[in-house]
């Protein structure tokens, strides 16, 4: 392994700093450029969060929009003011520094703000928990693993190429840099999980797996299928339809809607030809549970419904009988 760089522990800019976290971050965000911090818990997101924000130089690499910068952070903050939660004091503490942080313990409202002050240049620090590299597409010229663990599970070579390919995205940004921290004893483990080789990627709408079913609810449910054309459409777009031919493919996705059919979740019109969602079926798709597991649901809601007016029958019984 060859030394690229070495970072001078004389350095006091970002005060007791031994990972030199707020100097890495710095020399980016003076660039123009973001970072993105993977934190390995909630609370490493807001601490650290706080720490660069004390630290870090202003960010602007134009004073004139330095005026602008400052209003949208004032308008962002009295958003997160108005929202139901109220304004969270460590965002009120970071923001202003053009820091924030982004894990699950945020509320709609306070993501959205977060995230779109990020994509506008005003957050260029954003410290985040693995959650932020399942759905959200946020990326950075900087991406910094704070630790080699997501919780209390070290990272493996899967996770950190997802969660490192954030950095440099193809056209958006001419290069990136991933920063992965760790021990002296974790070295030789880290230098083994870059070198790992990615799985075999499997399709999870294939029929072992019974993803279609729940495929094809959420796509009648977001409009993107109505007719039997369009499923020929949105099977051609899947990793499945690579992997197995495209009739099988096809098949699987019409017995699916016959089974989503049969159960009551879809419903299919006679006169338009076209499939919409029941309201069973837009439960189940508001709740982001699969339809099997919706029918779990349903079934022990009608057994406590049951058991409650047999209950409830009794009882008049018993006061009858008074």
């Amino acid at each position: 392994m060859d030394i690229i760089r070495t970072i001078s522990k004389g350095t006091d800019l970002g005060g007791k700093d031994p990972d030199h976290i707020v100097e890495l971050c710095n020399e980016v965000v003076q660039e123009g450029h973001s970072v993105l911090i993977f934190c390995s818990s909630r609370k490493g997101c807001e601490s650290t969060a706080r720490h660069i924000s004390k630290f870090l130089k202003k960010f602007s690499v134009n004073p004139q929009n330095d005026d602008n910068e400052f209003s949208s952070i004032i308008s962002a903050l009295d958003a997160l003011r108005r929202s139901p939660a109220g304004l969270d004091p460590i965002l009120e503490e970071t923001l202003p520094s053009g820091v924030a942080y982004h894990h699950a313990g945020l509320t709609v409202e306070e993501r959205e703000v977060v995230e779109t002050c990020y994509r506008k240049g005003l957050v260029r620090v954003l410290t985040a928990t693995s959650t932020l590299a399942a759905g959200v597409n946020l990326p950075a010229r900087r991406v910094i693993f704070r630790q080699p663990r997501i919780g209390r599970d070290f990272i493996d070579g899967t996770r950190y190429k997802q969660m490192a390919g954030r950095a440099g995205r193809t056209g958006i940004d001419s290069k990136g840099e991933s920063i992965l921290i760790c021990r002296p004893e974790e070295i030789k483990r880290i230098v083994g999980l870059l070198n790992e080789s990615c799985p075999p990627l499997n399709s999870c709408l294939s029929e072992d797996k019974n993803g279609m079913t729940h495929a094809i609810l959420e796509v009648v449910a977001g409009g993107i299928v109505q007719t039997a054309n369009d499923i020929h459409r949105y099977v051609r777009c899947t990793l499945l339809n690579s992997t197995k031919p495209f009739q099988d493919v096809v098949k699987s996705a019409q017995d699916s809607l016959r089974w989503l059919c049969h159960r009551k979740f879809l419903e299919w019109n006679e006169d338009t030809k076209l499939y919409s969602t029941s309201p069973l079926g837009r439960a189940a798709f508001g709740s982001s549970l699969s339809p099997d597991e919706s029918l779990v649901i349903l079934l022990q809601f009608f057994i406590t419904l049951i058991i409650f007016e047999a209950t409830a029958f009794n009882l008049v019984e018993i006061l009858l009988l008074l």
